[in-house]
């Protein structure tokens, strides 16, 4: 199967988006919560407290948690999803990628006017 550039396009916007939703989003906090917990640290440099997000549990729940602190890791395993999705579903995954792309281009417009203007 070959794959257009527009359709590489299109699948590496909606693993950002997919990526973005699962780290940081607030949609997704309570399912974050299961895997993640927060601690209260004392920085020794500057005196100031700081929050640190450690991965909670064992085992799948550690390695999840893991994943879910780490935007590059989390993207590899979602690149790995939507690669086997548009081998076997081509036509779903594409209007999948590009409604979610479209979703990633408005996030990069909204941080950009929110960070210059």
């Amino acid at each position: 199967m070959e794959i257009s550039w527009l359709h590489l396009v299109l699948l590496g916007l909606a693993v950002f988006r997919i990526t973005h939703l699962v780290i940081y989003d607030k949609i997704t906090e309570r399912f974050r919560g299961k895997f993640l917990e927060e601690k209260e640290v004392v920085n020794e440099e500057s005196g100031e407290l700081e929050w640190l997000i450690l991965a909670k549990g064992r085992g799948v729940q550690k390695f999840l948690g893991q994943l879910f602190i780490c935007h590059w890791c989390l993207s590899i395993w979602v690149s790995f999803v939507f690669t086997g999705m548009y081998w076997i579903f081509p036509e779903i995954t594409i209007i999948l990628a590009f409604t979610l792309s479209i979703a990633a281009i408005a996030a990069v417009i909204d941080e950009i006017y929110v960070t210059y203007f």
